[in-house]
């Protein structure tokens, strides 16, 4: 069993914080972001499992089922790997007037990564995750999943803002060549977002107040932006 000790949570609009926060706060160890893109942002998975996996592919296709990612693939090459990628995304996560998670830089370079710093696990001596077995294929979620809806929309958003993640870029690209899979094209982008319209300073307005109609282009996904953004008008 492993405890989280911080969650971030984020209502949008951002500024209805204080309608769910009391009432989320006796269940779970929440602390308010400053807006739903800081809790995405903030999601390690996509930080951490690419970047690690892409470097260690070799390794993972030797070892199959018994590749541990942080007891095998997190040394001091891959850890600098995810500090980059961190990085970057903190970046992105400024542009967008969010703050990422303060990580000790010691947590970096465990076995573990920054991964274990806000869990806790009954007997933990090495983190929480450094025992977790896999990926055992380059073909997993670590890629699959992390990149696609993880690092493409992060890459896609900053190449909006104009903020540079050239880290980010290659692991995307590395993944790709690596699964021969297109993930630029086949992850998530702004439109199935409802955010590709807005200039930097539009899209955290929108983040704090809400209120836009967003309406997605027949080519993508037909979500009702009316559920998702809300009504109230800007104020």
């Amino acid at each position: 069993m492993v405890w989280a000790v911080k969650l971030l949570l984020a209502t949008l609009p951002a500024k209805r914080i204080d309608k769910v926060l009391p009432a989320v706060r006796e269940m779970y160890p929440v602390v308010p972001a400053e807006n739903v893109l800081g809790t995405s942002l903030n999601n390690l998975n996509p930080i951490v499992h690419p970047v690690v996996t892409v470097m260690n592919a070799a390794w993972v296709d030797t070892l199959g089922k018994d590749f541990y990612l942080y007891r095998h693939g997190t040394t001091l090459s891959t850890a600098r790997g995810i500090k980059a990628v961190f990085e970057e995304v903190y970046k992105v996560a400024e542009a967008v007037g969010a703050r990422m998670l303060e990580y000790p830089e010691d947590d970096f370079w465990r076995k573990s990564t920054i991964m274990s710093t806000y869990f806790r696990a009954p007997f933990d001596k090495e983190g929480a995750a450094a025992n977790i077995s896999g990926p055992s294929s380059v073909k997993s979620r670590y890629i699959t999943e992390d990149v696609p809806y993880g690092l493409v929309p992060i890459r896609k958003l900053a190449m909006k803002l104009k903020v540079d993640t050239p880290v980010i870029e290659a692991v995307i690209t590395l993944a790709f060549t690596i699964n021969q899979t297109d993930y630029m094209a086949e992850g998530l982008g702004l439109e199935d977002l409802g955010i590709w319209a807005f200039d930097r300073d539009g899209l955290v307005r929108f983040l704090e107040r809400g209120g836009v109609k967003v309406r997605l282009p027949l080519t993508r996904k037909r979500w009702d932006s009316r559920l998702l953004w809300g009504k109230a008008p800007l104020r």
